[in-house]
């Protein structure tokens, strides 16, 4: 993983925190709840913040070249505070995060 820590831990120069995401704005698949950390251009993402903290491999591990608002409109579901990743590999990701402030 290009820029990955061997340990992570939750420093000044990360952000950390759970969302509901997938890889497209329709359904299905439906959202599912995430534990991400960007550490740099790093995006990592675990079940849970606690597989984070101890260093285990995260589900996936993707390069991040951009990031904007998303309307948060799906098939069947408005998602508040969304927002798009797009990842080095021409991935897109679809989140939403808990509340405005987790978001911005």
């Amino acid at each position: 993983m290009i820029g990955c820590p061997g340990r992570v831990s939750i420093a000044p120069h990360m952000f950390s925190g759970y969302v509901q995401k997938r890889d497209s704005p329709l359904s299905p698949p439906s959202m599912t709840r995430a534990f991400c950390v960007l550490y740099g251009t790093m995006l990592l993402d675990y079940e849970t913040e606690e597989e984070a903290r101890l260093s285990l491999s995260p589900k996936t591990a993707v390069e991040v070249i951009g990031v904007s608002i998303w309307d948060g409109h799906g098939r069947a579901n408005q998602y508040e505070n969304s927002f798009l990743v797009v990842t080095h590999s021409g991935g897109t990701y679809y989140c939403a995060a808990p509340k405005q402030a987790t978001r911005d």
